[in-house]
């Protein structure tokens, strides 16, 4: 159960991102580099991926 959200970064900077995660609670803030790329796993029963914003 649970997903993996892959977070790619081609923004020409450093930005801070945020998984929104429906049925649980949202990720933490994390930096991704340009060009580069995180993954952010979440394990729940009830989880639903909702959005990814910056923070």
């Amino acid at each position: 159960m649970g997903f993996d959200a892959y977070i790619t970064n081609h923004c020409g900077r450093t930005v801070y991102v945020q998984v929104i995660i429906g049925w649980g609670p949202d990720s933490g803030c994390y930096p991704v580099a340009n060009e580069k790329a995180r993954v952010v796993s979440y394990r729940g029963v009830f989880c639903v991926y909702e959005d990814t914003v910056f923070c």
